[in-house]
Protein backbone atom coordinates (compact mmCIF):
# COMPACT_ATOMS: atom_id res chain seq x y z
CA UNK A 1 0.00 0.00 0.00
CA UNK A 2 2.62 2.30 0.72
CA UNK A 3 4.56 1.78 -2.31
CA UNK A 4 1.33 2.59 -4.42
CA UNK A 5 0.71 5.81 -2.51
CA UNK A 6 4.52 6.88 -2.66
CA UNK A 7 4.52 5.85 -6.92
CA UNK A 8 1.12 8.13 -6.98
CA UNK A 9 2.18 10.78 -5.33
CA UNK A 10 5.62 10.74 -7.59
CA UNK A 11 3.87 9.78 -10.70
CA UNK A 12 3.45 12.91 -13.11
CA UNK A 13 1.21 14.95 -14.74
CA UNK A 14 0.78 13.64 -17.84
CA UNK A 15 0.63 10.11 -16.86
CA UNK A 16 -2.16 10.59 -14.28
CA UNK A 17 -3.96 11.66 -17.75
CA UNK A 18 -3.48 8.70 -19.18
CA UNK A 19 -3.47 6.22 -16.51
CA UNK A 20 -6.62 4.42 -16.92
CA UNK A 21 -6.07 4.49 -20.14
CA UNK A 22 -2.67 2.20 -20.77
CA UNK A 23 -2.27 1.10 -16.87
CA UNK A 24 -1.45 -2.74 -17.03
CA UNK A 25 -1.94 -2.93 -20.91
CA UNK A 26 0.61 -4.55 -23.08
CA UNK A 27 1.23 -1.79 -25.77
CA UNK A 28 3.91 -0.16 -28.16
CA UNK A 29 4.69 2.84 -26.15
CA UNK A 30 6.44 5.64 -28.46
CA UNK A 31 7.71 8.77 -26.42
CA UNK A 32 8.72 11.54 -28.99
CA UNK A 33 11.76 13.05 -27.08
CA UNK A 34 12.90 10.68 -24.72
CA UNK A 35 16.25 12.40 -23.23
CA UNK A 36 16.62 13.07 -19.38
CA UNK A 37 16.26 9.11 -18.81
CA UNK A 38 12.32 9.39 -19.78
CA UNK A 39 12.45 5.58 -20.73
CA UNK A 40 13.65 4.58 -16.79
CA UNK A 41 10.70 6.92 -16.05
CA UNK A 42 8.06 5.52 -17.84
CA UNK A 43 9.05 1.58 -17.05
CA UNK A 44 8.84 2.70 -13.46
CA UNK A 45 4.77 3.80 -13.91
CA UNK A 46 4.23 1.30 -16.61
CA UNK A 47 6.24 -1.68 -16.08
CA UNK A 48 4.37 -3.77 -19.06
CA UNK A 49 5.00 -1.16 -21.90
CA UNK A 50 7.38 -1.86 -24.63
CA UNK A 51 9.19 1.62 -24.92
CA UNK A 52 10.47 3.08 -28.00
CA UNK A 53 12.60 6.00 -27.78
CA UNK A 54 12.93 8.91 -30.54
CA UNK A 55 14.92 11.91 -30.09
CA UNK A 56 17.49 14.33 -32.23
CA UNK A 57 20.01 13.62 -29.65
CA UNK A 58 21.18 10.12 -28.38
CA UNK A 59 22.70 11.19 -25.46
CA UNK A 60 20.59 14.11 -24.31
CA UNK A 61 20.84 12.73 -20.56
CA UNK A 62 20.21 9.34 -21.02
CA UNK A 63 22.62 6.20 -20.49
CA UNK A 64 22.78 2.41 -20.66
CA UNK A 65 20.51 1.81 -18.40
CA UNK A 66 17.43 4.09 -19.90
CA UNK A 67 18.56 2.41 -23.66
CA UNK A 68 18.51 -1.27 -22.39
CA UNK A 69 14.60 -0.46 -21.43
CA UNK A 70 14.07 0.80 -25.15
CA UNK A 71 12.57 -1.83 -27.58
CA UNK A 72 14.27 0.50 -30.46
CA UNK A 73 15.55 3.73 -30.11
CA UNK A 74 14.75 6.52 -33.43
CA UNK A 75 17.50 9.24 -33.73
CA UNK A 76 15.10 11.94 -35.47
CA UNK A 77 15.33 15.87 -35.77
CA UNK A 78 11.55 16.22 -36.10
CA UNK A 79 12.06 20.20 -38.29
CA UNK A 80 13.11 17.02 -41.26
CA UNK A 81 10.04 15.70 -41.47
CA UNK A 82 11.28 12.94 -43.84
CA UNK A 83 12.92 11.64 -40.98
CA UNK A 84 10.11 10.48 -39.34
CA UNK A 85 9.76 7.76 -41.91
CA UNK A 86 11.74 5.62 -40.53
CA UNK A 87 8.84 5.28 -37.72
CA UNK A 88 6.91 2.47 -38.53
CA UNK A 89 3.06 3.17 -39.33
CA UNK A 90 0.46 1.81 -37.54
CA UNK A 91 1.85 0.19 -34.76
CA UNK A 92 1.81 2.23 -31.79
CA UNK A 93 -0.81 2.47 -29.56
CA UNK A 94 -0.06 5.31 -27.43
CA UNK A 95 2.86 8.37 -28.18
CA UNK A 96 3.87 10.96 -25.78
CA UNK A 97 5.44 13.93 -26.40
CA UNK A 98 5.64 16.42 -23.82
CA UNK A 99 7.62 19.56 -24.08
CA UNK A 100 8.67 18.97 -27.64
CA UNK A 101 6.88 21.02 -29.94
CA UNK A 102 7.38 24.12 -28.47
CA UNK A 103 11.10 23.61 -29.93
CA UNK A 104 9.82 23.11 -33.41
CA UNK A 105 8.21 25.69 -35.82
CA UNK A 106 6.56 22.56 -37.78
CA UNK A 107 4.30 21.43 -35.20
CA UNK A 108 1.37 20.53 -37.03
CA UNK A 109 3.04 19.26 -39.11
CA UNK A 110 4.65 16.37 -37.51
CA UNK A 111 1.11 15.61 -35.39
CA UNK A 112 0.05 14.92 -38.64
CA UNK A 113 2.59 12.59 -39.13
CA UNK A 114 2.67 11.04 -35.91
CA UNK A 115 -1.06 10.30 -36.41
CA UNK A 116 0.27 7.44 -38.87
CA UNK A 117 2.37 6.02 -36.36
CA UNK A 118 -0.73 5.22 -34.42
CA UNK A 119 -2.83 2.50 -34.55
CA UNK A 120 -6.68 3.49 -34.80
CA UNK A 121 -7.72 3.44 -31.02
CA UNK A 122 -4.22 4.34 -30.09
CA UNK A 123 -3.96 7.65 -28.30
CA UNK A 124 -1.75 10.71 -28.34
CA UNK A 125 -0.72 12.78 -25.35
CA UNK A 126 0.66 16.04 -25.64
CA UNK A 127 2.07 18.71 -23.73
CA UNK A 128 3.70 21.93 -23.62
CA UNK A 129 3.57 25.96 -23.10
CA UNK A 130 0.74 27.55 -22.40
CA UNK A 131 0.33 30.88 -24.30
CA UNK A 132 0.45 32.85 -21.21
CA UNK A 133 4.05 31.27 -20.06
CA UNK A 134 5.50 34.33 -21.76
CA UNK A 135 4.41 36.36 -18.77
CA UNK A 136 5.21 34.41 -15.85
CA UNK A 137 8.10 35.54 -13.80
CA UNK A 138 11.08 33.42 -13.83
CA UNK A 139 11.39 31.65 -10.67
CA UNK A 140 12.84 28.43 -9.30
CA UNK A 141 15.70 26.24 -11.46
CA UNK A 142 14.49 25.72 -15.21
CA UNK A 143 11.91 27.31 -16.77
CA UNK A 144 9.05 29.23 -15.90
CA UNK A 145 8.99 32.00 -18.62
CA UNK A 146 8.60 30.80 -22.31
CA UNK A 147 11.32 33.06 -23.11
CA UNK A 148 13.88 31.43 -20.19
CA UNK A 149 14.64 28.92 -22.77
CA UNK A 150 15.98 30.06 -26.05
CA UNK A 151 15.37 26.74 -28.13
CA UNK A 152 11.91 27.56 -27.27
CA UNK A 153 10.84 28.46 -31.37
CA UNK A 154 7.04 28.67 -31.23
CA UNK A 155 4.08 28.68 -28.62
CA UNK A 156 0.75 26.76 -29.44
CA UNK A 157 -2.93 27.18 -28.35
CA UNK A 158 -4.33 23.72 -27.01
CA UNK A 159 -7.23 25.20 -28.95
CA UNK A 160 -5.75 25.11 -32.29
CA UNK A 161 -4.30 21.76 -31.50
CA UNK A 162 -7.32 20.11 -30.18
CA UNK A 163 -8.80 21.29 -33.77
CA UNK A 164 -5.97 19.73 -35.71
CA UNK A 165 -6.63 16.67 -34.53
CA UNK A 166 -9.95 16.48 -34.50
CA UNK A 167 -10.11 17.77 -37.89
CA UNK A 168 -7.97 14.87 -38.91
CA UNK A 169 -9.67 11.57 -37.20
CA UNK A 170 -9.20 12.16 -33.59
CA UNK A 171 -11.37 12.21 -30.56
CA UNK A 172 -10.68 14.55 -27.83
CA UNK A 173 -10.69 13.38 -24.47
CA UNK A 174 -9.37 16.15 -22.55
CA UNK A 175 -7.39 19.25 -23.25
CA UNK A 176 -6.54 22.19 -21.27
CA UNK A 177 -4.65 24.63 -19.24
CA UNK A 178 -2.68 22.20 -16.97
CA UNK A 179 -3.79 22.66 -13.40
CA UNK A 180 -3.31 19.14 -11.42
CA UNK A 181 -4.67 19.42 -8.22
CA UNK A 182 -2.15 16.84 -6.79
CA UNK A 183 0.60 19.03 -7.30
CA UNK A 184 -1.41 22.24 -6.42
CA UNK A 185 -2.84 20.73 -3.02
CA UNK A 186 0.67 19.43 -1.69
CA UNK A 187 3.17 21.57 -3.60
CA UNK A 188 4.92 22.96 -0.46
CA UNK A 189 5.46 18.48 0.31
CA UNK A 190 7.17 18.65 -3.37
CA UNK A 191 9.60 21.71 -2.75
CA UNK A 192 10.24 20.58 0.39
CA UNK A 193 11.32 17.43 -0.27
CA UNK A 194 13.53 18.96 -3.49
CA UNK A 195 15.50 20.52 -0.54
CA UNK A 196 16.19 17.71 1.25
CA UNK A 197 17.44 15.89 -1.49
CA UNK A 198 19.69 19.20 -2.55
CA UNK A 199 17.95 20.26 -5.50
CA UNK A 200 16.46 23.35 -4.29
CA UNK A 201 13.77 24.89 -6.09
CA UNK A 202 12.30 24.05 -9.51
CA UNK A 203 10.14 26.07 -11.56
CA UNK A 204 8.17 22.51 -12.27
CA UNK A 205 6.93 22.49 -9.32
CA UNK A 206 4.82 25.74 -9.85
CA UNK A 207 3.58 24.94 -13.59
CA UNK A 208 0.47 23.52 -12.07
CA UNK A 209 -0.55 26.48 -9.88
CA UNK A 210 0.65 29.25 -12.22
CA UNK A 211 -0.69 27.34 -15.11
CA UNK A 212 2.64 27.26 -17.64
CA UNK A 213 1.81 24.24 -19.10
CA UNK A 214 -0.96 23.07 -21.04
CA UNK A 215 -2.16 19.60 -22.99
CA UNK A 216 -3.75 17.82 -25.12
CA UNK A 217 -5.14 13.68 -25.03
CA UNK A 218 -6.95 12.52 -28.20
CA UNK A 219 -7.70 9.11 -29.27
CA UNK A 220 -7.21 8.10 -33.01
CA UNK A 221 -10.66 7.12 -34.16
CA UNK A 222 -9.96 6.65 -37.80
CA UNK A 223 -7.37 6.87 -40.30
Amino acid sequence: MLKKIRNWFNRPFGFDVVFDYISNKKLNYLDVGCGSHAATIAKKFFPQIKYYGLDFDRNFHNDDSDFKLMEEFYQVDLTKIEMLKKVPENFFDFYIMSHVIEHIANGEEVLLELKNKLKVNGYAYIEFPSLHSHKLPQIGEGTLNFHKDPTHVRQYDYKEISKLLKENGFEILSAGVRRGWKRIVFLPIYILRSFIDGKGLRSGHLYDITGFASYVFAKKISE
